[in-house]
């Protein structure tokens, strides 16, 4: 009798040497970390805790899987708006030391990791142009992320309508995974680390909070 795992596996050697292998899909992922204290301060003076998310039972790619929040690339992040409005931005903050030396792909790539985790999770990783009051920008926020579960290429419209600007500065690149030709989906993920404040980490509701960098 053949376990699933075993049944599993014949099925994807068997597409390996009868299937041309997928094109892999460019793809993101956001590791985000936040701040915990630790008991024991001989060690280290904090320990972070890391997000994960849960995939359905339904899903084709590790169903089940306790995954970082992360998905695939859309057209609309690779819209050539978003370097203008970072260049705006950084020619009138000036005091914040940032740059736009990032090749167009890699802020491509942040888009769509800071895009997918606000859609999977409610947290959205960004500097608050307007410095507009949490009271106001939250309930705004959870009514976007309706509409971006909807349609992703919303997030520039969401983002130009609040004031606000994602914080591409604040992701580091910190690795890169392309899934084996034996799976028929396949995915060429960017892996993003950043680390939120320790008091925006505090789950308050079901679906997630705003964590402001």
């Amino acid at each position: 009798v053949l376990t699933h795992s075993r049944r599993s596996f014949f099925r994807q050697t068997l597409f390996m040497f009868t299937q041309k292998p997928a094109v892999p899909k460019p793809s993101a992922t956001l590791v985000l970390c936040a701040p915990s204290p630790i008991l024991d301060s001989s060690k280290s003076k904090c320990d972070y805790r890391v997000l994960l998310v849960k995939r359905g039972g339904n899903s084709r790619f590790l169903p089940n899987g306790h995954v970082f929040p992360g998905g695939i690339q859309e057209k609309a992040d690779k819209d050539q708006k978003w370097r203008e409005l970072f260049k705006t931005y950084v020619e009138s903050n000036q005091t914040r030391n940032l740059s736009l030396k990032i090749d167009d792909d890699d802020i491509t790539s942040r888009i769509n990791a800071i895009r997918e985790t606000f859609e999977e999770t409610g947290k959205l990783v960004f500097i608050n142009g307007k410095n507009t009051p949490s009271s106001t920008l939250e309930p705004a926020l959870r009514e976007w992320r309706q509409k971006l579960q909807k349609d992703g290429s919303l997030f520039y419209q969401m983002c130009i309508s609040l004031g606000l600007i994602p914080d591409i500065w604040n992701l580091i690149l910190w690795s890169r995974w392309i899934t084996p030709p034996i799976y028929p989906q396949r995915y060429d993920a960017l892996f993003y680390l950043t680390v939120i404040r320790s008091e925006d980490s505090i789950e308050v509701e079901h679906d997630g909070l705003v964590a402001q960098s």
